[in-house]
């Protein structure tokens, strides 16, 4: 015979809320995996690749703040998060992948290493989770800029460089985190006036994307 145990109201809504956080991931995956299947997303995905290699460019891509010293490739970062605010972590991922691919061939001579592809597929499915049919807020913008600058920013790129032999983890974590500190809210504002703009350019166009 089967026993019964009385679950405490305050677990069963913790599980309930854990049970839909995971199904909401889950059908945020199902249904960006689905826009490569949209012959009208194909073809923005495209667009967008191809302004995500051009980012690459030292004349068009980056903003110069000390020329030679301290340039921000910015381009890419709201290519990124307008490919994740329209068609969800999936394909953006992808648009991220091939356009890093595309742009390091460009500019870059080929010189390709694995680290930076993956921390922009990384930053693709980050950012359209937060991103994909949802409002553009300043306070969702901040959490999802927090992410980026400690995991990817500051962990990851830090690695990345150490194992690229530019310097220990440590020497390049310090320098890194001051700068990254300053950015953090210049990427905020930035990404918050560029997708508002966006936004306000699709509905025009008639493509609603955030509820």
């Amino acid at each position: 015979m089967a026993l019964c145990f009385p679950v405490p109201e305050g677990l069963r809504s913790y599980y309930n809320k854990e049970v839909f956080f995971v199904q909401k991931i889950a059908k945020s995956f199902s249904d960006s995996a689905a826009e490569f299947k949209n012959v009208r997303s194909l073809t923005m995905g495209a667009m967008l690749i191809a302004i995500y290699a051009m980012s690459y460019s030292p004349v068009i891509g980056r903003i110069a703040i000390i020329p030679g010293v301290i340039e921000i490739q910015k381009l890419a970062l709201i290519v990124i998060a307008a490919s994740a605010m329209m068609f969800g972590p999936v394909f953006t991922g992808t648009v991220a992948v091939i356009g890093d691919l595309m742009g390091t061939l460009l500019f870059y001579g080929g010189s390709f290493f694995f680290g930076y592809t993956f921390s922009w597929f990384l930053q693709g499915i980050v950012f359209g989770l937060f991103f994909y049919k949802l409002k553009v807020s300043l306070p969702r913008i901040t959490l999802c800029m927090l992410f980026n600058t400690c995991v990817i920013n500051l962990l990851l790129t830090t690695k990345w460089e150490s194992m690229m032999g530019f310097g220990t983890f440590q020497a390049l974590f310090a320098k890194r985190l001051v700068f990254n500190i300053i950015m953090y809210p210049v990427n905020i504002i930035i990404l918050f006036i560029a997708l508002r703009a966006i936004l306000a350019l699709c509905k025009k166009a008639g493509y609603n994307i955030a509820r």
